[in-house]
Formats: C-alpha cells, structure tokens, sequence
C-alpha cells in the first residue's frame, strides 16, 4: 500500500473515528470492518479478496446465533447473582510509592509492571492459562477440535448429543470462549497501567472519558461473553460441571472486582458500538 492510497482511506467519510481504540480485536466477527480505518489499513485484509457486505452479513448472523444461544441459558445466568461470590481484593495504588519507582525505570513499563502485580490482573490470568490449558486437554482428547478455516467454528464433541441445533450452540460457545480468554487478561491489564496514568493527567481533564475506563468496559464485555459461553457449555456437559462451575464463578468475582475498580468503566460510550 502506497501513501497515497493510506490517505484516500484515511479519508473515507465512512469510517468512523476511533473505533478500533475500544473493540475487542475479534476482526473477523466484527460487523464494522467497512467503517474501521485501522482493518482497512492491516496486512492481513490483503491476503485475500473479501466481500466486506457478505463478511458482515455472516458476523452478524454468528452474533445473532451467541444472542440465542444466551436465550437458552438465560435462567441459569440470572440464579447466581454477582453479589454472592467471594470478593478480590481492591486495587492497590500508592502515589508515594509512584515517584519513588519512577525514578528507577521508563513511566509506562513501570506502570504494565505494577498493573501485573495487582489482585484482578492475576485473576485474569489465571483464568487465561486454566483456559489454555483446558482447551490443549480436550483438543489431545478429540473432545474439542479446531477448524481448518476461520470461517467454521469449533466443534465440541459431548456424549449422547446429536441434536443439530444443540452441538451449533456449543461450536459457538466454544469460539465465544476461546477468543475472549486472551483478550480479558490483555484488556484488564491495559486499563490497570492506563489508570495510573490517569492519576497523573491534568485535573483539566478530570472530566473527559479514560483509557481506563474504555479499556475496562471492553475487558467486561469479553467477561460477560464468556460467562454465558462457559454456561452454555455447563449446561450440556455433565461430567464437566465442577470444573467449569469453579471457572464460571472466578468470572464472576473478576466482573465484580472489576466493576468495584472501575465503577464508571459500564458508562463509557465506546465510539462506533455505543452509539
């Protein structure tokens, strides 16, 4: 690609600003890859023709599919209610400390190191290598096998399902999963070391949304999703309750601590998808 032609789409009236600073990354299930800049401009676009009408008719179909299968189980998200669960510790900050530590190292790798340190940062991921390592056992076992393409979802093997409709909502329960035990942990540590960067800006600002905030909002999101994916699952595979029982509830624990950390994270208006 050439600079001129980065210009031309740069300009295309179509796009809208600053949508990629606040999505969940998942380019090929997003439904605005036609009004994203930063898709438009990545490698990855060009190693193939694409439909971008078709591309987004086929997300949109997929997360109409995720919106049903969250019907299914919707009784099920509503019995544990997120004030129940144990809490993590809060966040951790200490401006004294901050100068000190500043003096030591560069601004931000400090900030990403004590973001790493702090109580919903592990949780995230530990819940990101229970995850992984989840799937590589059940992958080794054929319980779970991965897609050639990206256009086909992850097939779940559950004994004694057959239904059609049933093993559809398990592929997509297992994809919604997947995805998003990476994102969660990436997402939560980015609005940890942005806040503390947030302590520092100009009290000018102390009105305008945060990167914080933006980036926690997308981290609940991705934990939402996957508590009704992770549900999904439970739902269906019997001999697999404790376990995902066990993992359905530190998700919890997290979207509350979370929440507690950044309690205006839930009102932040992400451009593009919250308008």
């Amino acid at each position: 690609m050439d600079f001129r032609e980065a210009r031309e789409m740069a300009r295309d009236p179509n796009n809208i600003p600053g949508i990629f600073n606040y999505c969940d990354a998942w380019c090929d299930r997003c439904l605005f890859t036609s009004r994203c800049l930063s898709f438009k401009m990545h490698p990855r676009r060009f190693e193939k023709e694409t439909d971008e009408e078709e591309r987004e008719k086929k997300n949109e179909e997929f997360w109409e599919q995720v919106e049903e299968a969250v019907e299914d189980v919707k009784d099920l998200l509503e019995e544990d209610d997120d004030d129940s669960v144990d809490e993590l510790p809060d966040f951790d900050f200490d401006p004294e400390d901050e100068e000190e530590v500043a003096e030591m190292m560069d601004e931000h790798e400090k900030h990403r190191q004590k973001a790493n340190e702090q109580p919903i940062a592990k949780a995230a991921k530990r819940y990101m290598d229970w995850v992984y390592d989840w799937y590589q056992i059940q992958k080794k076992k054929g319980t779970v096998v991965f897609p050639e393409s990206r256009d086909e979802l992850i097939t779940f093997n559950v004994d004694g399902i057959s239904d059609p409709v049933i093993l559809r909502r398990l592929g997509l329960a297992m994809e919604v999963a997947f995805y998003y035990h990476l994102q969660i942990w990436v997402k939560v540590i980015r609005a940890l070391t942005s806040s503390y960067e947030d302590f520092e800006d100009d009290p000018e600002f102390a009105d305008f949304p945060k990167d914080s905030d933006g980036s926690a909002k997308v981290a609940l999101l991705g934990i939402d999703q996957s508590i009704a994916a992770w549900t999904t699952i439970w739902k269906y595979a019997d001999s697999m309750k404790p376990e995902l029982g066990e993992k359905i509830r530190l998700l919890r624990q997290l979207r509350s601590a979370i929440e507690r950390v950044f309690p205006k994270a839930r009102a932040f208006k992400r451009p593009g998808f919250d308008d």
